[in-house]
Formats: C-alpha cells, sequence, structure tokens
C-alpha cells in the first residue's frame, strides 16, 4: 500500500504482473514466470534484480525486488520482496553528473593552464633575450649584475613555466614522450653540472 498505492481489498486475486509491472514489460515477467514452471530456471527468482515498477498513478519509478517460489499446498507460490530505490537512483544520478562536472572542469583547467603556460612563454624569450643583448655591451659592473641577476631570474621562471606546461600536457593528455637511452654515468655528469 505505501509503495505502489493500492488498498488491499483491491488487489487481493488479481495477478501482480498486471498490477505493479509497466505493461511494455509484462510479456518478459510472464514468459519468465511460464519458463519457470516448465524448466525450474528463472531470471528474475532466488536473486536480486533492479527493475521499473508501476503505482497505482501509473507512475513509473525504480525498485529492488528478490522473488522466491515454493510449492504452497495446492500450487507453486511466489513471494517477492520489493524496495522503492528511488532515493537512491537519484542519489546516484546526481553523483554522476556530480563526478562528470568535475572531470570537465579539471579537463578545462588543464587546456586553460596549457594555453596560458604557452602564451607566458612567448614574452619570456623577450625577458631572456634582451638581458642577453644587453650583456654583450659595454656595461657598469653594477649594470652588469643587474641584468645577471634579471637573466638568472627569467630561466627560473621559465623553467616553472617548462614544469607547469608539462603537468597541464600531462593532466591534458596532451605531453608527447620522448624515449631516451641513458647511462648512469650521464645522469651523473647532469647532475654534477
Amino acid at each position: 500500500e505505501m509503495i505502489f498505492g493500492w488498498k488491499e481489498i483491491e488487489v487481493v486475486g488479481k495477478p501482480a504482473v498486471e498490477i505493479i509491472v509497466p505493461e511494455r514489460l509484462r510479456p518478459e515477467h510472464t514468459s519468465d514466470l511460464a519458463h519457470f514452471v516448465e524448466t525450474g530456471e528463472s531470471s528474475f527468482l532466488g536473486r536480486t534484480v533492479e527493475l521499473q515498477a508501476l503505482r497505482r498513478d501509473a507512475s513509473e519509478f525504480p525498485i529492488e525486488m528478490t522473488r522466491v517460489a515454493t510449492e504452497g499446498a495446492r500450487a507453486l507460490q511466489f513471494t517477492s520482496f520489493i524496495r522503492d530505490i528511488s532515493l537512491r537512483k537519484s542519489a546516484e544520478a546526481e553523483l554522476l553528473k556530480a563526478s562528470e562536472a568535475a572531470h570537465s572542469a579539471n579537463r578545462a583547467k588543464s587546456e586553460f593552464l596549457a594555453n596560458v603556460s604557452h602564451e607566458i612563454r612567448t614574452p619570456m624569450n623577450g625577458i631572456l633575450g634582451m638581458p642577453e643583448l644587453a650583456l654583450g655591451t659595454t656595461l657598469t659592473e653594477e649594470q652588469r649584475e643587474y641584468l645577471d641577476t634579471v637573466k638568472k631570474s627569467a630561466k627560473g621562471l621559465l623553467a616553472i613555466l617548462n614544469s607547469v606546461l608539462d603537468f597541464s600536457k600531462i593532466e591534458a593528455g596532451k605531453l608527447d614522450v620522448d624515449h631516451v637511452t641513458f647511462s648512469v654515468r650521464t645522469v651523473i655528469d647532469d647532475v654534477t653540472r
């Protein structure tokens, strides 16, 4: 009565398939029961399944059902344990929607970082190149120190930008990997430099 909206007196003696099973699904339920009576095998009996059910007001909703068969005094009897899982299905749908939105936002962030990092690298080339050109001219010692500081700082900033660009490419699935063979000696030489 609580789940389906029918009063007991309205449904006693009527086939459940005609009351709580949506019309388009009735042939499958009926044939499964007939198949069980003939062979003892069923896709519904003895296990929990998720199905669509029908309320008195003709609205459909998701249920979880476990059906068992028992030998009665005069006939085979079926008992169904039914749970309305509308709230669970709604929560699962919301969770899936939130998960997809989070993945979409993460992809957008990664693409944004990749684009921004790339766009910042272009002016960084000018910031790196101009001190290099100025260092080739006649300068005071103090000017040379300033330009060396600018050059080192720009190289440090470029290294950070390259790392950000690499991470964003990894997240966006756009990182190209070069396979390079190396020896331990090469690595030690690189580290000590």
